[in-house]
């Protein structure tokens, strides 16, 4: 009888020092008011390679009272996404986009299992990453407004929020 156990653990951590004058990477206007289905990673001097921006939910609007307190933005209404008005100026333009996370994870690990006896033998690896944040891309299309007009997940769009069942139920 063999065994033999592996256990591995990696940490790095990356950040853009420098871009080359003119060149523009991954960051174009995802229109006014919130992301329309465009690139929102930027790889700017001081945050990790490929970060995420874009603008920063802080809520659901509640009623009309709620839109016209709020700082202006394109298709405010109830039960829609409200946005921070990142440079306090009272309305949500490309300027509110915030760095928002990393697709980087903080650390990696493993544990490689192996046994064998004769001619018998048998192998299990385990892997995982943590610290990292990820972007669900089927959720943007089946569950928000402005994404694809098809199919949408009923449960997720027509019945999360009503004026009658807010979100602070």
């Amino acid at each position: 009888v063999k065994l033999d156990a592996t256990f591995t653990f990696t940490t790095y951590k990356n950040e853009v020092t420098k871009i080359a004058e003119g060149v523009n990477f991954f960051d174009t206007d995802a229109g006014e008011g919130g992301r329309i289905g465009g690139v929102f990673i930027r790889n700017a001097v001081g945050h990790p390679l490929s970060s995420f921006f874009g603008y920063e939910v802080i809520g659901l609007f509640q009623d009309a009272a709620d839109v016209s307190k709020s700082p202006t933005q394109t298709s405010a209404a109830p039960g829609r996404f409200k946005y921070r008005d990142a440079n306090g100026d009272g309305a949500i333009t490309s300027d509110d986009r915030v760095f928002f996370g990393s697709p980087n994870p903080k650390f990696t690990y493993g544990l490689n299992l192996n046994a064998s006896y004769g001619n018998f033998d048998m192998g299990v690896f385990f892997y995982g990453a943590a610290g990292k944040k990820a972007i669900n891309y089927v959720k943007w299309w089946t569950d928000f407004v402005p994404s694809f007009q098809g199919e949408k997940s009923k449960a997720a769009l027509y019945d999360s929020w009503s004026p009658e069942k807010s979100a602070a139920e």
